[in-house]
């Protein structure tokens, strides 16, 4: 006895909403790594001339060049895919950090230290 399945399209909507939970979910978090392994970097600067403030100018560079390469990769990813939800991810943590260092260095710059 054969017996099929049959679903309703609010069933099919749930399944296709899930899939795409599952992508954006899955981009969101895959984009920490990017953006935690791009400090170390300056692990040596900070090692053989110290902690400056310079040293934010630098990671906020580093951050902006991650966020290129997250509009890139959302660019070159197939739609409805998890790198291209990895990408947009990438930029959006890492201008968060870019600005926010900018934010730092320049309070640091004006308040005389």
């Amino acid at each position: 006895m054969c017996v099929e399945k049959l679903e309703s399209p609010y069933q099919r909507q749930v399944g296709e909403n899930a899939e795409a939970d599952g992508r954006f979910v899955a981009g969101m978090y895959g984009a920490g790594l990017y953006v935690g392994l791009a400090i170390l970097p300056t692990l040596p600067i900070m090692w053989v001339f110290g902690e400056g403030d310079y040293i934010l100018l630098i990671i906020a560079i580093i951050y902006a060049a991650l966020f290129v390469f997250g509009i890139e990769k959302r660019r070159r990813a197939a739609a409805q895919s998890i790198q291209r939800s990895l990408g947009i991810w990438i930029a959006i943590y890492s201008a968060m950090m870019c600005i926010g260092c900018l934010a730092l260095a320049l309070i640091f710059f004006f308040s005389g230290r």
